[in-house]
């Protein structure tokens, strides 16, 4: 016998666009970073 659902499809809407969010935020942060100093991934990728 299934228990009835506790609004999880409203809780993985919330949790779905707070991930957007952040990985959104952090994308921005590394692309911003990556414009003011373009040498910043060079010792990475060993270019």
């Amino acid at each position: 016998m299934a228990l009835p659902p506790f609004k999880q499809n409203q809780l993985g809407k919330i949790l779905l666009g707070v991930s957007i969010f952040f990985v959104v935020l952090f994308a921005v942060t590394l692309i911003m970073n990556w414009i003011n100093n373009p040498d910043m991934f060079t010792p990475v990728f060993g270019s």
